[in-house]
């Protein structure tokens, strides 16, 4: 099969793209469709209403306020405001670019870009994971994050007990349903799975045998990703326990004037072929609004884990959101 990059086939982005959203995550991304579940098409809709740009701000939605009054007939009803929130968002973007001399080609016998579209989709997936990863870092660092009130620090060894602890300090009585996706690195789920504390799904195989995934485990009633971003496959270290639900993360894609691109280069070493992606997505925690300085186009990643650049989300009169609101727990376990 010649290679698509060959100089006589032309090169169909759209195509690509649809083959591209088409391709499943590969195991290290495996969280990247639970940040993505929530996409908030009025989230991007704002910034054309915004005249373009990379920033926007959107209402979300508070509870009713204000006490029951008295009905006896003979009491006025006062009203009660009801309550909203501006949340600022900020567009993230991010370029990749790959380059293949046609001497691979002869040598090999075959292109590795052929299988392009599978390799650009999982470097897609990164980006966005990379972005929750410093997103994560930035609200509950021990300093100044929005959130670090709500983390349950421990330095004992695992006991089982750190999720329900996690969740209850972060929301109380408002986390009901409100979490399914645990996130956790494979110290912590080795730990669990030597608790029995995972249960792994069960399918039916062809012949009707009943088996057990080794893939796809939950911990009580919430999923559990295990990826190693979260801290380390060694006891010793850092390990943090993410728990968060549908409602935790809002997820928007940017608009690009050009998402895949092809060049070629016919005189650099005989012949060079790259293929170029670009990406602008809305990754925003709900209730946590991005501050940095209206300088930054698109925040890097260190940017993005920078505490001071996020704040809960205020209404009118400037009072933050309720912490019990914001759908995320958090585990830190420090085992030496």
């Amino acid at each position: 099969m010649p290679s698509i990059f060959d100089s006589t086939v032309k090169f169909n982005g759209e195509v690509f793209a649809r083959a591209i959203e088409n391709l499943k995550s590969t195991t290290n991304v495996k969280v990247v469709p639970y940040l993505r579940r929530n996409v908030n098409r009025s989230l991007m809709e704002a910034f054309p209403r915004e005249g373009g740009g990379n920033k926007a701000t959107i209402l979300i939605s508070g509870e009713l306020g204000g006490t029951a009054q008295n009905y006896d007939g003979s009491t006025d009803i006062v009203p009660n405001n009801v309550k909203n929130y501006s949340q600022t968002v900020i567009v993230i973007g991010r370029v990749n670019a790959w380059k293949e001399k046609d001497f691979v080609l002869s040598i090999a016998g075959k292109s590795e870009l052929d299988s392009q579209a599978y390799q650009v989709a999982m470097a897609r997936d990164k980006n966005i994971k990379a972005s929750a990863m410093s997103v994560l870092s930035a609200l509950f660092d021990g300093t100044n994050g929005v959130l670090r009130a709500r983390t349950l620090a421990s330095t004992s060894d695992i006991d089982g007990t750190e999720l329900n602890k996690a969740i209850t300090q972060a929301c109380g009585d408002m986390a009901e349903g409100e979490f399914d996706v645990v996130f956790m690195d494979s110290y912590v789920a080795m730990a669990l799975a030597n608790l029995k504390l995972l249960q792994y799904a069960k399918y039916n195989d062809e012949n009707g045998l009943e088996r057990v995934s080794n893939e796809i485990a939950y911990w009580g009633n919430k999923l559990v990703i295990i990826d190693d971003a979260c801290g380390t496959n060694a006891k010793v270290g850092t390990h943090n326990i993410y728990s968060f639900g549908a409602r935790s993360w809002e997820y928007g894609d940017g608009l690009v004037k050009t998402p895949y691109e092809m060049a070629r280069d016919a005189f650099t070493a005989g012949g060079v072929d790259s293929l170029i992606s670009r990406m602008r997505y809305v990754l925003a925690p709900h209730g946590v609004s991005w501050k940095g300085s209206d300088a930054i186009v698109s925040p890097t990643e260190v940017q993005l884990a920078t505490a001071t650049n996020w704040e809960l989300v205020k209404d009118a009169g400037g009072t933050a959101i309720d912490l019990k609101l914001i759908p995320f727990a958090h585990a830190k376990i420090t085992l030496s």
